[in-house]
């Protein structure tokens, strides 16, 4: 049975003042407020009022500003559509816009023909159709395409195990470091391949070697695997299979 020791005390303690808090309930309070002066629709009613009797004023008087308001009315509310507005759509600025517009919609009609028709070119993972896992035993630190090792996968397998090539390709790269040695293999069309840490090198710089062919044996029971294309970090569940 495991006893829980903690102690846990429940001392008062002054609150501080928190500098989001105040723009939170300004926020609140605004959004809360309602306004109590007159409703829009009163307001909109009120001008609809002036400018009726402004019109039927205008009906009134003999002046010759408001004989022209008049005639300008009445015309318009007896003219067609046509006469009333074939000479605003008939401008030239209007004819441009609609023109412009027209356009953009051509332009966008065919961005879309082209996106739909372009195809990407896919990664050529071909190198990799007959691949193998370099030791036998399981994942324990899965790719995240971050830190130090998560650019690949940690494998946990037995001690002293055989590690052999995830493909065909060349040795292009020895290099030692603390606790063994980091082997890279090309595979060609940009696919490469780099295991850490071998203790016992058995190929060398250049060398051929082919799918499932022994590179080294490690003394740990953990293998780092990278998996590259163009220098850049692939998973490596998503090619070897």
């Amino acid at each position: 049975m495991i006893e829980n020791r903690e102690l846990y005390s429940f001392e008062e303690t002054e609150e501080t003042a928190d500098p989001i808090a105040p723009e939170i309930d300004s926020a609140v309070t605004e959004s809360g407020n309602v306004d109590a002066g007159p409703p829009k629709f009163l307001y909109q009613s009120i001008i609809a009022v002036i400018c009726l009797v402004f019109t039927i004023s205008l009906y009134r008087h003999e002046l010759q500003w408001a004989y022209w308001i008049r005639e300008r009315l009445h015309y318009a509310i007896n003219s067609p559509a046509e006469s009333t507005f074939g000479v605003l759509w008939n401008s030239k600025f209007i004819q441009n816009m609609v023109r412009n517009g027209n356009n953009l919609i051509r332009l966008e009609q065919v961005t879309q023909t082209l996106s739909e028709q372009v195809i990407f070119p896919e990664d050529d993972s071909s190198s990799f159709e007959d691949s193998v896992w370099p030791v036998p035993g399981n994942i324990i630190n899965e790719y995240t395409g971050k830190g130090p090792f998560g650019t690949g996968v940690i494998l946990k397998t037995t001690g002293n195990a055989r590690v052999i090539a995830v493909a065909a390709g060349d040795i292009s790269r020895i290099i030692q470091v603390t606790g063994g040695w980091v082997i890279e293999i090309d595979h060609g069309s940009g696919w490469s391949s780099v295991y850490q840490p071998i203790t016992q090198l058995q190929i060398g710089i250049n060398q051929r070697v082919e799918t499932g062919q022994i590179i080294g044996r490690m003394n740990s029971n953990k293998l780092f695997l990278e998996i590259k294309h163009n220098s850049r970090p692939v998973n490596p569940r998503t090619v070897i299979h």
